[in-house]
């Protein structure tokens, strides 16, 4: 099964990246509503920063055909957006905050060259500065946390205390039932908990060796048990809230949480594979035009995008490929068995999603 999945993801990223590493930005198009006001280049720092952050555990452990185009990116491509100042404008915070990211979930670090690991150093410190007081009442404040975390974990000059401070500010956003509002008093309906919000948080915890990370490991249990249950027996799930163009990124801290080993007594990995695999083959054809993604849920469906969102966005939908960190033997790629919505409708027990309303958590 780990074969499949890796010809899903190449099916996905070989062309871009090669199209990165070789700069060759006539073959590969950025698209975006006309809403998008932004540099229509950063969607090019968009789309290598979140497929890093996808793939750094699978290129950290094994040999694969893509790991020297990632590398001429960061030796090439990225001084090439330095040279475009793509570095200094506001998105630059997000896509700074999924590299470090890739970093802080994998050894990747080592396999940089030293003038790689220089730039990319300057470059993080160039977004710090762009923070804005409102990119902290939201899910933008972990992007800034996972740039300070990185700087810490390279040896360079850090924000200690701002760290510890927002530590504090985002726990005051759990809600219940493994939810964290988007900010304070600012809950939505949408995937923001697992397309950032609760794997960057566990992630800066674990950095910081803070007491509350058992506590936040708890909680991204129980919402990936939710996010479990939303999967239908044919991989379809509900396209809910904001950037439904990042498609099965969706399903993020599910597949952090199997990397991570951090999955609930209530699934076996052999459910959450059969599920996640169904979620993929139900659009992995759909979603590409001549080898790249294009702006929709289920195919091209550009009156989805939202006003931020290009073409290079869409490769959040990689993240649900961190398990490829996982060994070939892992019992994940091994073994098989019904989820959720597959025991439900075909009359076969299932456990039932139940929080205790006195839980720790």
């Amino acid at each position: 099964m780990k074969d499949v999945w890796k010809n899903y993801l190449l099916h996905l990223i070989t062309k871009p990246l090669k199209c990165l590493a070789e700069r060759d930005f006539e073959t590969f198009k950025i698209y975006k509503p006309t809403s998008n006001t932004r540099k229509h280049e950063i969607g090019y720092l968009e789309c290598f920063a979140r497929i890093f952050s996808s793939i750094s555990p699978w290129l950290s452990h094994e040999a694969n055909p893509i790991l020297d185009d990632v590398l001429k990116c960061f030796e090439h491509t990225l001084p090439y957006f330095d040279e475009l100042d793509l570095f200094s404008v506001r998105q630059s915070v997000v896509e700074c905050g999924y590299i470090c990211y890739g970093f802080l979930i994998s050894p990747f670090w080592n396999k940089l060259s030293n003038s790689a690991k220089e730039n990319l150093i300057k470059y993080v410190k160039k977004a710090r500065l762009l923070n804005k007081p409102w990119q902290y009442e939201m899910n933008w404040l972990l992007f800034h946390m996972s740039i300070e975390v990185f700087l810490k974990g390279v040896g360079s000059d850090y924000n200690n205390a701002f760290i510890i401070k927002s530590i504090d500010v985002v726990n005051k956003w759990y809600c219940g039932d493994g939810f964290y509002m988007d900010g304070n008093k600012k809950f939505k309906m949408d995937y923001y908990n697992s397309y950032t919000i609760q794997p960057f948080f566990i992630e800066i915890l674990k950095a910081m060796k803070h007491p509350l990370l058992p506590v936040a490991i708890e909680r991204c249990i129980l919402y990936s048990e939710f996010l479990e249950r939303i999967i239908g027996e044919d991989g379809s799930y509900p396209p809910l809230g904001r950037s439904i163009v990042y498609r099965f990124g969706t399903f993020h801290l599910l597949s952090y949480c199997i990397l991570n080993g951090h999955i609930s007594k209530n699934h076996s990995y052999g459910q959450l594979q059969q599920a996640l695999t169904k979620v993929i083959k139900k659009s992995i054809n759909d979603i590409t035009e001549d080898g790249f993604l294009t702006l929709g849920f289920t195919g091209k469906q550009e009156s989805l995008a939202d006003h931020y969102s290009n073409t290079g966005s869409c490769y959040l939908a990689c993240l649900i490929f961190l398990p490829l960190g996982l060994s070939p033997d892992h019992e994940f790629w091994t073994s098989d068995a019904p989820f959720t919505q597959m025991l439900a409708w075909n009359n076969k027990p299932f456990v039932k999603y139940i929080i205790d309303n006195n839980d720790s958590v």
